[in-house]
């Protein structure tokens, strides 16, 4: 068997935000949605009395994005802005129509960096935008010829 990814984890603070952003921006549908509590998950987190919602979200059968709502957790600490944080920096989607995701994302008050940028080998449009909860996505879109 063949190592692959199996989702990208995200601690968010308000869920139902998280599921709509994910829903109408990328296409991604909540698969699963459930309670995890008990022996189980406290000894697998090393935490006694944990208690967190897992949402997990797909846009095809390899992308899946997993979305955490902990009761029992402090969630004071958010990214703190700097792109070479040691840790998880960011989420890198390909896309269709950066321009209309882009669109879409401004009017809900998220912003890029800069405005997209054509790869050296000029077969990409790329650009990084801080999003929900804090989350850096670098968003992808082939060019077409």
């Amino acid at each position: 068997m063949k190592t692959s990814l199996r989702h990208v984890g995200i601690v968010v603070r308000d869920l139902e935000k998280a599921i709509k952003f994910w829903e109408n921006n990328f296409g991604f549908e909540v698969r699963l949605n459930q309670i995890e509590k008990g022996s189980f998950i406290e000894n697998l987190l090393n935490m006694p009395g944990v208690c967190v919602q897992t949402v997990k979200m797909s846009c095809s059968e390899e992308t899946e994005i997993e979305l955490l709502k902990f009761d029992s957790a402090s969630l004071d600490e958010n990214w703190d802005g700097n792109v070479d944080k040691i840790g998880l920096t960011h989420i890198a989607l390909n896309v269709v129509n950066l321009d209309k995701i882009l669109s879409n994302l401004l009017k809900d008050g998220y912003s890029p960096f800069q405005n997209p940028q054509i790869s050296e080998n000029g077969i990409l449009r790329v650009c990084y935008i801080e999003v929900l909860e804090g989350l850096l996505l670098e968003l992808v879109e082939r060019i077409t010829e």
